[in-house]
C-alpha cells in the first residue's frame, strides 16, 4: 500500500495557478471511492500523521520533541514545545491568528530574537531556541500546558477556541501576552521592519512534550517505509525505526516489498514534477499488482469542502463543516483499488473538480 498525505496539496494547485498537468492524479481521484476521513483524536496534520504511523495520540502531541529529534537524533532532558512566529490581529470581539508563514527570517535574526527571549524569561524557567530560522523551540525546567492545536490550522481564524483555559492555562496565557509585549519593543522586529520585512508580533506555544530513548519501543515498524524531508515525520520515522527515504528518491530507494509506503508533505514544495516523480510511479505499481491500494489523505479545507466525496447516505455534499468544538478536523480519503481502474462508468474529470 502506498499513502500520500498531502494536506495542502490540491489548494497549492489553486493558490499558484500552476500551469503543471496531473494526469494519474487525475485517474486516481476520478476512480477512487472517496469517503471524508472524521476522528476526534486527529487534530491537526501532525496527529493525522502520527496515526498512520500506528503512535497514540499522546506521543504524537510531542511535536517539538519529535522535530527536535528528526533533526539532532537527540533527546532532550528537557519537556519542550513548539513556539511558531505569528502575526495575530484583532478582529471585532476576538483575535485572529493572521499568519504564521512568508517572514523571512534569516538565521541571524533567529538567533538575535532567541537571544532576547532567553533574557526576558530566564527567570520563568524558560530557555528559547531555533531548528530553522521559522522553526522556535521553547524549553522548560517544568511542562505546563500548551494549546493542542499548530498554528497551521487555525491561520485566518479566531483563537478563542484554542487557548488553554483554567488554572492549568495559566502560564500559558502569561507568557503569550508577555511575548506580545516584548515583541513589540524587539529590537530585531524594528531592525526588520526597517527592511521591509512584516513585523512578528506573537508566538504561538504548541505541541508540548517530552521523549526518552523508550518513548517509542512499542511502536517500533521496520517495515514501514518513509519517504518525507519533513523533520517531524523524520523524527518519527527514526523513532519507529522505518526506512527513511527524501522526497529527492522519487519512491527509486523504496521497493514493492515494502508493507506499507507513506509519503508526506505537511510544508509546501514543488509541486510540478509530482504527477511525473509520484503519482505515476505509485499508478505504474498499482497496474503491476506489486502494490494493493493506494490512499491519498487532503485537508477538507476550512469550510469542509470535500468537492465530489459521497456522504454516509452515498449522496454528494458540498460542504461539511468542521466542528471546532472538538477540535478536530475532517480530511477528503481516496482509496484506489487494482479493480477501480476498471470502472468505465467513473469518467476522468479535470483536477479543478477536486480542489
Amino acid at each position: 500500500m502506498i499513502t500520500f498525505v498531502l494536506p495542502s496539496f490540491l489548494r497549492l494547485i489553486e493558490k499558484t495557478d500552476s500551469q503543471a498537468e496531473f494526469p494519474s492524479l487525475n485517474k486516481m481521484l476520478s476512480k477512487a471511492q472517496a469517503d471524508v476521513f472524521d476522528s476526534e483524536s486527529v487534530i491537526d496534520n501532525y496527529y493525522l500523521v502520527s496515526r498512520l504511523f500506528g503512535v497514540v495520540e499522546n506521543l504524537g502531541g510531542a511535536v517539538a520533541a519529535v522535530t527536535e529529534f528528526g533533526v539532532t537524533e537527540k533527546f532532550s532532558p528537557l519537556w519542550s514545545c513548539c513556539a511558531s512566529p505569528a502575526i495575530i490581529s484583532p478582529n471585532r470581539d476576538h483575535l485572529d491568528l493572521e499568519k504564521i508563514s512568508g517572514f523571512e527570517i534569516t538565521a541571524d535574526e533567529a538567533e538575535s530574537f532567541c537571544e532576547e527571549f532567553n533574557d526576558y524569561f530566564k527567570e520563568d524557567g524558560l530557555s528559547f531556541s531555533f531548528q530553522s530560522p521559522d522553526q522556535w523551540c521553547c524549553y522548560s525546567e517544568n511542562d505546563f500546558e500548551v494549546s493542542v492545536q499548530s498554528p497551521f490550522d487555525i491561520e485566518g481564524g479566531n483563537i478563542a477556541p484554542y487557548i488553554p483555559n483554567g488554572k492549568t492555562g495559566a502560564k500559558w496565557r502569561k507568557i503569550f501576552n508577555e511575548m506580545q509585549m516584548l515583541l513589540h519593543h524587539s529590537a530585531t522586529n524594528h531592525k526588520r521592519t526597517q527592511l521591509g520585512k512584516p513585523e512578528i508580533n506573537s508566538v504561538w506555544f504548541w505541541g508540548g512534550g517530552g521523549l526518552n530513548a523508550n518513548s517509542f519501543d512499542a511502536y517500533l515498524n521496520p517495515e514501514l517505509a518513509v519517504v518525507s524531508d519533513d523533520p517531524y515525520v523524520k523524527g518519527l520515522a527514526k523513532l519507529t525505526g522505518a526506512k527513511l527515504f527524501s522526497l529527492d528518491s522519487k519512491l527509486a530507494g523504496s521497493t514493492s516489498s515494502d508493507n506499507h509506503l507513506i509519503v508526506t508533505m505537511l510544508d509546501e514544495v514543488n509541486i510540478d514534477e509530482w504527477d511525473k516523480c509520484f503519482f505515476s510511479r505509485a499508478l505504474d505499481l498499482l497496474r503491476q499488482g506489486k502494490i494493493k491500494n493506494i490512499v491519498l489523505y487532503f485537508e477538507a479545507g476550512s469550510t469542509g469542502d470535500v468537492g465530489g466525496v459521497k456522504g454516509a447516505d452515498g449522496l454528494e455534499k458540498a460542504a461539511l463543516e468542521i466542528d471546532t468544538d472538538k477540535h478536530h478536523k475532517k480530511y477528503r480519503r481516496y482509496t484506489l483499488n487494482k479493480t477501480d481502474l476498471f470502472k468505465f462508468w467513473k469518467t476522468e474529470k479535470s483536477i479543478s473538480y477536486f480542489i
